[in-house]
């Protein structure tokens, strides 16, 4: 159980790294405290073009929706979904345990973990994140996300040795395309060796990162695509 709890854990705390980036550095607050008034008027006037109102998905049964993004995941049976509360708690865990200074409070106030579910039997799980593109730097791209994703998760999780693969794969979900990477994690300490999925789309001014992990089996995502519904 334990280990089923580091693999949800070390997955959620991955997806959410690429919405810290550098911001906790002291240089970008010294800067950000020289900006103009006018500019930061700007900045505010480019935010509301850039994002719309976000709204939080809700889960039926074993079903979760987000209209705001028209994702709808149909949770296999033996799996178990995750509250609010549970999402925290385990991606405390996975700071923890991977030599982060973070928390999972800080990490809260730039990405929404919306959904979060687990297979206690093959360690399998899988999230919903999404940031608020208007925070990111102007006219960045998927590739420049992807990169700031894995240059923060290397620097945030020191114990970890992560490999990275599948760049460039496009996948479409709910109607919607995805660009897709993945990772080959190996904590030596916890001897976890673990792989996974990263599904990215910015949709309505928010970026989202569907990101599954194999647990103890040899799935994929692809394993799953009838999940998600139109």
């Amino acid at each position: 159980m334990k280990k089923i709890s580091l693999l949800l854990a070390f997955m959620l705390t991955m997806c959410s790294f690429a919405a810290c980036g550098d911001k906790d550095d002291d240089g970008d607050e010294e800067n950000s405290s020289s900006v103009s008034d006018n500019e930061k008027d700007k900045d505010k006037d480019n935010d509301d073009e850039k994002s719309g109102e976000f709204e939080r998905g809700t889960v039926k049964g074993n079903v979760y929706t987000n209209e705001f993004s028209g994702l709808t995941f149909e949770t296999p049976d033996d799996w178990t979904i995750y509250s609010d509360e549970e999402i925290r708690e385990t991606m405390g865990i996975g700071l923890e345990a991977g030599g982060s200074k973070l928390d999972a409070d800080k990490l809260a106030e730039s990405a929404v973990v919306d959904f979060a579910a687990v297979n206690q039997g093959t360690g399998e799980s899988i999230s919903f994140t999404f940031e608020n593109a208007s925070k990111f730097p102007e006219n960045y791209t998927i590739d420049n996300y992807i990169t700031g994703f894995k240059m923060s998760t290397k620097a945030s999780m020191p114990n970890a040795d992560i490999d990275w693969h599948m760049d460039g794969e496009k996948a479409e979900l709910c109607g919607i395309e995805f660009d897709t990477f993945g990772s080959d994690i190996e904590i030596e300490e916890y001897g976890l060796d673990i792989s996974q999925e990263y599904y990215l789309a910015e949709v309505n001014g928010y970026m989202i990162s569907i990101a599954y992990t194999s647990g103890f089996t040899s799935s994929s995502m692809k394993d799953y695509i009838d999940c998600f519904k139109d």
